[in-house]
């Protein structure tokens, strides 16, 4: 099965129409681009579980000393999977597996207008092949690139 796509890291619509962007991504770590049906996916919204989201927040500011936020970009992949295994606790003990691989999305909640974030989680079954995976923010299977926006990365990687 096919994840859904998102639009690449940085896309210049975040800023242009932010109210209206669907599916950008913002990180991902060993995600899939097409998984296995006996392999788990599991969605966490920030806006219908925001419990979640808080007690991923305050994890972080504790571990980080930062008081005000997350900054998702410049988290290690060590304690950005623990933030994840944090926000979605119930979620893994239910399944009793770790996670293989996450990805954090922005969209825009429909009825409200408001941006949030989405968490994206993937827990491979050992008893299988593994799928390729994914940590590019900018160039991935999973990412929807189109063709009018490649030249931005030049500026997004400062070239």
């Amino acid at each position: 099965m096919e994840v859904i796509k998102c639009k690449r890291a940085y896309h210049p619509d975040l800023h242009s129409l932010p109210y209206s962007c669907q599916n950008i991504l913002i990180r991902q770590y060993n995600f899939p681009a097409e998984f296995n049906a006996v392999e788990e996916m599991y969605c966490e919204y920030q806006d219908r579980i925001p419990e979640q989201w808080e007690k991923g927040r305050k994890w972080y500011n504790k571990k980080t000393g930062n008081k005000y936020g997350i900054n998702i970009d410049s988290m290690t992949e060590k304690n950005f999977v623990k933030w994840a295994e944090v926000i979605a606790q119930r979620w893994l003990k239910m399944i009793g597996r770790k996670i293989t691989g996450l990805r954090v999305v922005r969209y825009t909640n429909v009825s409200s207008g408001y941006p949030c974030l989405r968490l994206d989680i993937y827990s491979h079954n050992p008893k299988y092949k593994k799928v390729p995976l994914y940590s590019n923010n900018y160039i991935a299977p999973n990412i929807e690139i189109e063709k009018d926006n490649i030249d931005d990365r030049i500026i997004i990687f400062g070239e």
